[in-house]
């Protein structure tokens, strides 16, 4: 974990600061996230599933990204360049590539696989410890030392603290937009993801599926969680996909609205209780 954003994720747990980003203006860390996928068999097929596991920030790091592509936190600078959705971070003559999504004021940055170079063994082993030391093994408490992980990932959220609303820097033209939104899911995506549920076989196993798609393109809407609930049938099966689903939604001032996905008002009451306590 001898990384750049290793090193911001400690210093978001401890004191520490470096990293990089991919807008312009001043941020402030506000989650830290664990990502472990393990790998299922679903039929014939192995299945990469996501697991995801979140925190406060316990220091409220700002971060300061020019349009010169330069950036400072906590009296550390560094240089970044943006390609896509991916980010281009040097600090102290090191290169790390991060994954950005970036949806209103909000912003997700992720690490990349930090156990890549490892056997099975070592990666599950590694996971497990890294579920400890971010005090998140209740949310990881399935992880067995027999299961099979194949990336681990660490992330971190931040709130826009700019004045007015944030600049974009895309390629080396940095440029407005208010009301720009990078990171979408479109109704095509939405349909194909259905059809994919919709092709499993067993019932079991298209939950599966759905958190692999929610994972994968991270920026759903409302009403597009409730469109993908209504392929289940049992509130026992949405509500959990509930839950998973809170992470990749770009609206969690609406998501108040899933409970309508639900049959039983104890469900309903369980979903508004997870959403309080993640706000």
């Amino acid at each position: 974990m001898k990384t750049t954003f290793c090193l911001l994720l400690v210093c978001l747990l401890t004191d520490v600061s470096v990293s990089a980003q991919t807008l312009t203006g001043r941020w402030e860390a506000e989650e830290v996230s664990l990502e472990i996928t393990t790998i299922l068999k679903a039929g014939i097929l192995e299945v990469k599933q996501p697991h995801f596991g979140s925190k406060p920030a316990r220091n409220r790091l700002v971060a300061e990204f020019l349009p010169n592509g330069t950036f400072r936190m906590n009296g550390e600078s560094g240089t970044y360049r943006q390609q896509g959705n991916e980010v281009y971070a040097d600090v102290h003559g090191k290169t790390e590539v991060y994954t950005v999504y970036r949806t209103g004021d909000q912003l997700q940055l992720w690490a990349p696989n930090t156990v890549a170079s490892q056997n099975q063994q070592e990666r599950t082993a590694t996971a497990i410890m890294m579920t400890r030391q971010m005090g998140m093994q209740d949310k990881f408490a399935f992880l067995q030392p027999t299961d099979r992980v194949s990336s681990i990932r660490l992330g971190t959220r931040f709130r826009y603290i700019g004045e007015g609303q944030p600049t974009y820097q895309s390629q080396s033209n940095a440029y407005s937009a208010p009301n720009r939104v990078d990171c979408v899911v479109s109704s095509a995506d939405l349909d194909r993801i259905k059809e994919r549920v919709e092709a499993v076989t067993f019932d079991t196993e298209k939950p599966k599926i759905l958190k692999a798609a929610l994972a994968a393109k991270r920026c759903f809407s409302t009403d597009q969680i409730l469109a993908l609930l209504a392929l289940f049938t049992f509130d026992s099966d949405k509500l959990p996909l509930a839950k998973y689903a809170y992470s990749f939604v770009t609206d969690r001032e609406n998501y108040d609205q899933i409970t309508d996905a639900f049959d039983f008002d104890t469900s309903k009451d369980e979903l508004r209780t997870f959403i309080r306590n993640r706000r």
